[in-house]
């Protein structure tokens, strides 16, 4: 096999179960289809399930949102919040909200950035996990008695 630098192929899934394992916020570099500037919740995603062979890795992915805070709810960043944190999904800060969604479960598509090079969600797939799945679900099976 070797050493050196790896390419893999991006995951892709019709419908991802995924894991926020890491969360933060940082200043896009880009604006808004007005000019306006943008922040980003800067994420780092497990797929739990619906990925065959490639459930249990990561990738990265990144929500924009106006600076202000201002987060649409038909916005790809406004459809994660309401299916990890509910349709109230709020927060003191931004940084108090981006801490909020660590550990927090979604499903979605995974399909791939403009270039295919990157896994990226889908925008108007993304709704809450199924509760089989969802985090905290800690039962092993047994019917209780």
């Amino acid at each position: 096999m070797g050493v050196g630098v790896t390419r893999s192929e991006p995951i892709t899934a019709m419908r991802a179960v995924l894991k926020v394992e890491a969360a933060e916020v940082v200043d896009s570099k880009f604006t808004d289809q007005k000019g306006r500037e943008q922040k980003q919740f800067a994420t780092e995603l497990k797929v739990l399930s619906g990925a065959g062979e490639r459930d249990g890795e990561t990738f990265s992915e990144w929500f924009s949102f106006l600076a202000t805070g201002e987060i649409g709810p038909k916005t790809k960043t406004g459809q994660m919040l309401s299916a990890t944190l509910g349709e109230n999904a709020r927060a003191e800060t931004l940084e108090e909200l981006a801490s909020k969604l660590v550990g927090k479960t979604f499903a979605a598509q995974i399909g791939t950035s403009k270039d295919g090079e990157y896994s990226r969600v889908v925008h108007d797939t993304i709704g809450p996990a199924p509760p089989a799945t969802a985090e905290g679900d800690d039962s092993d099976g047994d019917d209780p008695e």
